[in-house]
């Protein structure tokens, strides 16, 4: 189907770079969070957003998942602060 010069394809296309680009976005300022609520409240913050991404691409959408189950492991692999000796 053509509109114009603009087909269906290309709307896809633009669709899908517009997807990857915002998760992109979504996974740099991720690591900002320094511990789970942080990022938890970063994922509720961009959670309208990233149901979006999942309506426009599913393989986008879970690898931005992916994203935030690594970083939250890597908050959790750190040593909290109260178990650090002043030694």
């Amino acid at each position: 189907m053509t509109i114009g010069d603009i087909t269906l394809a290309d709307k896809q296309i633009d669709l899908y770079a517009g997807a990857n680009d915002v998760a992109q976005i979504v996974k740099t300022f991720m690591d900002r969070a320094k511990t789970v609520e942080s990022l938890n409240s970063y994922y509720n913050k961009n959670k309208e957003t990233i149901n979006k991404i999942k309506d426009i691409d599913k393989t986008i959408y879970d690898d931005l998942i992916d994203a935030f189950k690594k970083h939250k492991e890597k908050i959790l692999a750190l040593p909290s602060s109260s178990s650090l000796s002043d030694s």
